[in-house]
């Protein structure tokens, strides 16, 4: 989704993600609604305000390459009706410096492929005796 209308920064310093509590179609009943917000990797001390009771917790989800993984606020709710179809906020702490840490990982593997390419270039591994002229 675009973030730039759904992602924000608080007076804090702490970001936040301004969603929609839930069904998108208009007059539904849901009987369990579970929204998941996967937050950036790195992000540190999540919290989820909603304006009633739901039952949340957190767990961790991971892509491809990511490296501790990524924490996943869980916010559950039965019988959600149109009423409950009200903004929520999931504020959490990030440190720009992790997002380097996917690209440093790509520079590093491509590095060490080419320094294990040029030893292997460079290694004499015949069985025979080199002649001496």
């Amino acid at each position: 989704m675009p973030l730039q209308d759904f992602l924000f920064e608080s007076a804090d310093g702490r970001r936040f993600a301004n969603l929609t509590f839930g069904c998108p179609l208009l007059n539904t009943v849901v009987d369990n609604l579970t929204i998941k917000v996967v937050l950036p990797e790195g992000s540190k001390s999540p919290q989820a305000v909603v304006p009633f009771e739901t039952e949340q917790h957190l767990e961790t989800s991971y892509s491809y390459l990511d490296v501790v993984g990524r924490t996943t606020v869980v916010i559950k709710k039965k019988n959600v009706v149109g009423e409950h179809n009200v903004p929520f906020q999931v504020y959490y702490e990030f440190s720009p410096i992790f997002m380097l840490a996917e690209p440093l990982m790509l520079v590093t593997a491509v590095l060490l492929f080419f320094a294990a390419c040029i030893v292997y270039l460079h290694t004499d591994l015949s069985i025979a005796k080199s002649q001496a002229s």
